[in-house]
């Protein structure tokens, strides 16, 4: 959709008060105030404007199509000029430039000396001579010196009342004018001037030809009428009859017309409301896009949350497990130390309890001898064989504490090395296992 280009230009512009004026409807004030640019301009500069479109009941596709002429727009768009300040601020920015020439061209006078009279007289002279409209006189009073003058509108549009409406096709009420006797009348000048000319003023504004065209047939048999009640104007009412016919006709082929285009307008409005429907339905699924585009991007957000909460948990359990992996190791070093001299201390001690013993046998073995000497050599010979064979299960059992020593040493050692240990049993057995594998009575056990 478009974008008016006004509202950017007004921005870097001078912003100009909304000026009112008591007794007068800000639409007459602004229907002057719009006639300051020509039908061109009017329609490209409304294109954009669809707040105030909208308001006026006037679709894009009219105003593309050229539906409405100066005057129509004029009086549709006036009532709503303010629903957009920077149009009204671009209008009043336009007829600025234009006031600033028409002071140098018509008033040579120096004007920080008129009074309120002299404006008065000077403003309706301008407008008496034809050198400045009625609506230029409006503005002028209206902006100069942001409202000095806006006192005088008043009476210039009681005194102007249907030159006003001449010349921006708004009806002023409430100066106890008679609408109707001034169509009339505008009738009648039309006819008199010879200005009528219905072909060229069709394409711009129909409905309007056809009430003159009416208004001017009703006048043209009245005069006909009048004219036939005299034999001395045959002549001229069979030439006015033949202009009434020939009015009739292009009266009967302007409805044609304009019943054509009314049909073709009424396709144009279909074929709007048709594209409005699918502009609303795409709006419509747009919007659930984007709310839908919302929830997905607070699911993500949670996500992320979720995601950033996982991994400190992560990193935690990480970094507890290494401590767990650093104290185990430390454990496992510090249980095979104490295993070890306790296991060391254990055997020394073993050793030197064997060590005396076999001390005191070895000493007993010699006394025997000694005192046996004399004995029968028999018996002797049994008791030295009982005292050799008991030496050697002592030292057996010494080689078997010390295997069991060694073993336990190789556990210890493959226990550091897997690395793989459940949390309640960090070593890989209990101390019932030790218990049963070492018996602490100091009696080693036999294979």
């Amino acid at each position: 959709m478009g974008k008016s280009l006004i509202g950017k230009k007004s921005n870097k512009s001078k912003r100009f008060p909304y000026i009112e004026v008591e007794g007068i409807q800000n639409q007459y004030l602004d229907a002057a105030l719009l006639q300051c640019l020509d039908n061109e301009s009017l329609v490209f500069t409304l294109r954009n404007e669809f707040k105030i479109l909208k308001k006026a009941g006037i679709l894009p596709a009219e105003l593309k199509l050229n539906k409405f002429n100066q005057e129509e727009l004029v009086r549709l768009v006036s009532p709503h000029l303010l629903e957009n300040y920077n149009f009204y601020n671009y209008l009043v920015q336009k007829w600025d430039d234009i006031q600033i020439k028409t002071l140098k061209t018509f008033i040579k006078t120096d004007l920080s000396s008129f009074s309120l009279e002299q404006w008065d007289e000077e403003i309706r002279s301008l407008i008496q001579d034809k050198d400045i409209p009625v609506f230029a006189a409006v503005n002028l009073l209206r902006f100069y010196n942001n409202g000095e003058l806006k006192e005088l509108i008043q009476l210039i549009m009681r005194d102007f009342t249907v030159q006003f409406y001449y010349e921006t096709g708004v009806q002023l009420n409430g100066y106890g004018v008679d609408w109707d006797k001034v169509d009339e009348k505008k009738v009648e000048n039309v006819v008199e001037s010879g200005e009528l000319n219905l072909s060229e003023d069709i394409e711009r504004k129909p409905e309007e030809n056809l009430r003159l065209a009416s208004s001017l047939i009703d006048l043209v048999a009245n005069q006909i009428t009048e004219l036939g009640q005299y034999g001395e104007y045959k002549t001229l009412y069979q030439q006015e009859q033949e202009k009434t016919e020939k009015l009739t006709k292009e009266k009967e082929n302007l409805s044609q017309e304009i019943k054509t285009k009314e049909s073709q307008h009424q396709a144009f409005l279909k074929d709007n409301r048709t594209l409005s429907k699918n502009v609303d339905t795409l709006t419509t699924k747009l919007d659930q896009t984007k709310k839908e585009l919302g929830k997905l991007g607070l699911s993500l957000g949670e996500v992320r949350k979720e995601k950033e909460e996982l991994e400190k948990i992560k990193d935690n359990l990480e970094r507890k497990v290494n401590i767990l992996e650093n104290e185990q190791n430390s454990i496992g070093e510090k249980i095979k130390e104490e295993l070890k001299r306790e296991y060391d201390l254990k055997i020394l001690h073993m050793k030197d309890e064997y060590e005396k013993r076999l001390n005191i046998l070895e000493r007993e073995l010699d006394n025997k001898e000694r005192e046996q000497v004399e004995k029968n050599s028999e018996e002797n010979s049994v008791e030295v064989e009982r005292i050799i064979k008991e030496l050697e299960n002592v030292k057996n059992d010494l080689s078997v504490v010390e295997q069991e020593r060694n073993e336990l040493a190789e556990k210890v050692k493959a226990f550091n090395n897997s690395g793989e240990n459940s949390k309640d049993n960090i070593l890989g057995f209990s101390e019932d296992d030790i218990e049963d594998f070492v018996e602490f009575d100091n009696k080693p056990t036999r294979n």
